[in-house]
């Protein structure tokens, strides 16, 4: 017989408790007859009307493993699937942690699209930071100058910008999901640009705004930048960790790693710094970036629990 199931809301990558990525986190005990019902996730999803919502499946081996394991699946407001979310499986890491899982230190993950991926508690609580290794953001495709194409053009056009404004331009192509990237002069006050979204026509999966502006916190370089995701419903993303994957490649081992070298030590290796980065939304979100011993873009941030409560069998 079905039984109510948790759920939990948290703001996650938040600098304060009101801060940060907004999202649902709802939990299956294994082989619950629900934890397949798509048309369900989906409706969930649109009834919480949150930017994400996560559902998360219990592995029917749990109790026999030593890191506890769990299918993820990720549903947007409008009810469509993600094949990848940051920002909710940092929430999910934080209620597990700290509601169900209080002496684990790491957990597993598996996703029918991004496969499998881990997470690892830094601190404990409220607040508490958990890092979480994520599959690659793809390989950047310059574009310079950016006016020289239909899309750079457009992109500068939506963002109000010029083309002496754009340090690099171009796209980072990982199958059907492409993102445009953009990274801007540390002169522009990215925080109050006004961007254009209805202007960003073009059918890419994520369009990024980024900037280096310095030295940052632990010997990192501080990084700011803005999210824009309209074709799925999304005007301004307000935090995103996915994109961050992107801005690790792009920043730390790729094109923009010249822009690293002038904040770190003399010498130091760009490809073992990392981004103290910034999403300087109207919510406001941030985390730490760097690579993995694995080669994965590992993203460290802060998740709070806003609430709590059980679905009702309907």
């Amino acid at each position: 017989m079905a039984t109510p199931l948790p759920f939990f809301l948290a703001n996650a990558f938040a600098t304060t408790p009101h801060g940060g990525n907004q999202a649902a986190v709802v939990l299956f005990p294994a082989n619950d007859p629900r934890s397949n019902d798509v048309a369900y996730f989906e409706a969930l999803a649109r009834d919480f009307n949150l930017p994400m919502t996560a559902i998360v499946v219990a592995s029917a081996t749990q109790k026999d493993a030593d890191v506890p394991k769990y299918g993820l699946r990720f549903f947007g407001a409008s009810g469509f699937e993600s094949k990848l979310c940051g920002h909710a499986t940092l929430a999910t890491s934080q209620v597990l942690f700290n509601h169900i899982h209080p002496t684990a230190t790491s957990l597993s993950f598996i996703n029918p699209h991004s496969g499998t991926f881990k997470a690892t508690r830094v601190s404990s609580g409220q607040g508490g930071e958990v890092g979480i290794a994520l599959p690659p953001g793809g390989t950047f495709i310059p574009a310079t100058p950016a006016v020289a194409s239909d899309l750079g053009a457009s992109v500068l056009a939506a963002a109000g910008l010029s083309d002496s404004d754009v340090v690099a331009f171009g796209t980072f192509d990982k199958g059907d999901q492409e993102s445009v990237l953009l990274e801007i002069s540390p002169d522009v006050d990215l925080k109050n640009l006004k961007v254009d979204t209805k202007a960003l026509t073009r059918p890419t999966f994520k369009t990024i705004i980024t900037q280096v502006i310095g030295k940052g916190d632990a010997g990192g370089v501080r990084v700011h930048s803005r999210v824009f995701i309209p074709n799925k419903g999304i005007d301004e993303d307000p935090v995103t960790g996915t994109a961050h994957t992107v801005l690790a490649g792009y920043f730390l081992t790729g094109a923009g790693s010249a822009r690293l070298a002038p904040h770190l030590t003399a010498g130091a290796d760009t490809a073992a710094a990392t981004l103290d980065a910034y999403q300087v939304s109207e919510r406001m979100g941030a985390m730490k970036v760097s690579f993995g011993a694995d080669g994965r873009p590992v993203v460290v941030g802060r998740s709070w629990v806003t609430g709590s409560g059980m679905l009702e069998v309907l």
